[in-house]
């Protein structure tokens, strides 16, 4: 699955990888140059790091039953205050954004090995969004610069379509 692993100019890099742990390494080099490239924060890199290794994972793992190579598309948006991660998969359709929040153990006992994955996205990401489009599943994931950006007041307002959105 060959992609360029340089960001173009514009603030947008994107990475097609298949459905394969061994990619994650290839996943790293890109996402350090891109981030390199847009002079991305420490801080911001690795949150974007954790959350696309947690999110890639699950989909390695999750997204297709059946054996087979399968294609994972990265979209990476440089904006001034914020970065948009897309993450697209033609998968089995699961939106992890509606799941309930995680809920921590009362003890030792109660407490699972699983089930932290969706719990750690949302925590290190600002705002999450899912659609399902002609059998697949994006996420995206919006991670602002700084902690003072300007955030959505309300719903109401419209944010960029995704990328596999028709209209584009």
């Amino acid at each position: 699955m060959d992609s360029p692993a340089n960001p173009a100019p514009s603030g947008r890099a994107t990475l097609r990888i298949g459905n394969d742990y061994s990619e994650l390494n290839r996943v790293a080099v890109w996402l350090a140059q891109s981030a390199a490239g847009f002079g991305l924060s420490d801080s911001l890199v690795f949150r974007l790091d954790l959350v696309l290794n947690e999110a890639l994972s699950n989909i390695i793992g999750y997204a297709h039953p059946e054996a087979g190579t399968h294609e994972i598309a990265i979209l990476l948006n440089d904006h001034p205050d914020r970065v948009l991660l897309e993450i697209t998969d033609a998968g089995i359709p699961f939106d992890p954004f509606a799941r309930e929040p995680f809920v921590e153990a009362e003890s030792l006992a109660q407490a699972t090995v699983t089930g932290r994955g969706i719990h750690l996205i949302r925590s290190f990401t600002d705002e999450q969004k899912y659609r399902r489009l002609e059998n697949g599943n994006t996420i995206r994931l919006t991670l602002y610069k700084s902690n003072r950006a300007t955030r959505p007041a309300t719903s109401d307002q419209p944010s960029p379509p995704l990328a596999t959105d028709p209209a584009q």
